[in-house]
Order: structure tokens, then sequence, then C-alpha cells
């Protein structure tokens, strides 16, 4: 099912001060999956405010690569 675009356009909005402290890690899929996020990965990849990781698997790596990603997770909860 295709993305809706305007979820892409809507700004976030942020209240209060605490979300500078809240952890944010971006995992990129790297294998094809028709869409190519290389753009928000190089943007995750370069900001301070984000951690950065990679998993060999298509966009729905919970269903191609569950453990894998299981481990990745419960090592991202457990680094913060």
């Amino acid at each position: 099912m295709p993305h809706p675009f305007k979820s892409w356009c809507d700004p976030v909005r942020r209240y209060g001060d605490g979300y500078d402290r809240i952890a944010k890690t971006f995992i990129r899929c790297t294998l094809p999956s028709g869409r190519d996020a290389s753009l928000l990965a190089e943007r995750a990849r370069e900001s301070s405010d984000w951690d950065y990781r990679e998993i060999e698997a298509g966009h729905d790596a919970m269903i191609t690569a569950p453990d894998a990603l299981v481990e990745m997770l419960v090592e991202i909860g457990q680094g913060r």
C-alpha cells in the first residue's frame, strides 16, 4: 500500500522541554524494498541527535529478520 504523502509534509510538533532528552535511533533496512530512504538515513547518520544503525533486511524486518531486529532493539534499549 502506498505511504500517504501528507505524512512526509506535515510538521512534527514538539511540546515541552523533554524532546531533546528523548533517545532517537534510526534503523536503516539495507536490502532493496522499492523505496529509498537514503536521504533520511544520511540526515540521521550525520545528526548528533540520532543513533544510526543498519540491518540487513528489507522494509519488513520484523517479518524477514525478526531475531536480528529483536537483538538490535534490545541492545538499543539497554544502551540507554
